[in-house]
């Protein structure tokens, strides 16, 4: 056992803390939270990284609309019909332009799916010049239909930019930089609608799977998304930190006006809405239509608390992370790094007056 056991422990974003330092910052207004990006092909583009995952009840064409009015960017969800691409685009007239991630699987269905979704918007010629992203995402980054898709993806449409995943050590962003990846998404079951720990027994600590495997994606040249684990703008602030170049939400972002799910009042009039992940029973209903029998439910299915306009949300994250550059005098986002020292802590919140 010694051999396959690793005897280091690793770390999530409550088992740190970031050490405040000496700084040449007067006001949170000095930290720019906008960051420039390039890319291998010669792509560039400036964004706020943080991302709205790629889930039914968060990744939609309502989430975009608000965030990109704080230059963030959404993955949409693949379920998505074309019809509703073809609203989309109509709709949008060209406003939108590098701010939103298409999500495809691995399947040949999906393959077509995207290409009509592609031959779409040139014929709505929308941003003609300017490259699709595209979100490549299953839930085991590590097998061989993954690298396929990225292959074939690459090789159809060169001029993209793809995220692929999920992994969780560097020895996958090895393998999805390899299969011509430009992003690597990393996080494997931290999510607060995902049990695949509970039913598999397999994961990896959120904070230190960015510390491994940014210097693979260093040597690499690729990106980093950390996706999942976050539960305040705290832990966003940690995985920019730990080295993470985007950080995905999507328990974070659920429950708000914009995620496009029927709302409905409890016994006590509080509103409420049903979130559930994506490898949850009621996704395989609702898109399968059964749980297959080689398959078992690894998602929740939860009522989550109205939240109101995502908007106060997102100004919530954004001031958290300006009020951490402060206090480590990081003036950019892409600084945190740089910047930031952590402390491993056995406690981190006084929550003695939280009911």
């Amino acid at each position: 056992m010694a051999d396959i056991v690793s005897n280091d422990y690793k770390l999530d974003f409550s088992d740190v803390m970031i050490v405040p330092g000496i700084s040449h910052l007067n006001s949170r207004k000095e930290v720019n939270l906008l960051r420039t990006f390039k890319f291998k092909n010669g792509v560039e583009f400036e964004v706020c990284p943080i991302i709205a995952a790629n889930m039914d009840t968060v990744g939609t064409f309502s989430m975009l609309k608000r965030m990109e009015e704080h230059n963030m960017m959404v993955a949409l969800h693949k379920h998505y019909s074309i019809e509703k691409y073809k609203e989309f685009f109509e709709q949008d007239n060209g406003k939108s332009t590098f701010n939103y991630f298409i999500t495809v699987g691995t399947s040949k269905e999906e393959r077509v799916k995207f290409n009509d979704i592609w031959q779409l918007r040139k014929k709505c010629n929308l941003n003609k010049d300017f490259p699709v992203l595209i979100n490549i995402d299953i839930a085991n980054g590590y097998i061989p239909a993954l690298r396929e898709a990225v292959e074939y993806y690459k090789r159809t449409y060169p001029n993209s930019i793809i995220s692929a995943g999920n992994v969780c050590t560097p020895e996958g962003v090895r393998l999805l930089s390899d299969a011509g990846a430009d992003i690597a998404k990393i996080g494997i079951s931290g999510g607060s609608l995902c049990i695949t720990r509970a039913k598999t027994g397999v994961g990896y600590p959120q904070f230190s799977m960015i510390l491994e495997c940014r210097e693979e994606a260093d040597k690499r040249g690729v990106y980093l998304i950390s996706d999942g684990g976050c539960t305040c703008p705290g832990d966003i602030a940690k995985a920019f930190g730990a080295g993470a170049d985007f950080v995905m939400l999507g328990g974070m972002l659920a429950g708000h006006d914009e995620c496009e799910v029927e709302f409905y009042r409890n016994e006590n009039g509080e509103e409420y809405c049903i979130s559930h992940g994506m490898s949850s029973t009621t996704a395989m209903m609702k898109y399968n239509g059964n749980v297959p029998s080689h398959r078992t439910s690894e998602g929740r299915t939860v009522p989550i608390k109205a939240k109101g306009p995502v908007n106060n949300t997102l100004l919530d994250i954004e001031g958290g992370l300006r009020s951490c550059g402060t206090y480590i005098g990081a003036e950019t986002l892409e600084k945190f790094a740089e910047k930031a020292s952590f402390v491993k802590v056995y406690h981190q919140l006084n929550t003695s007056l939280v009911k």
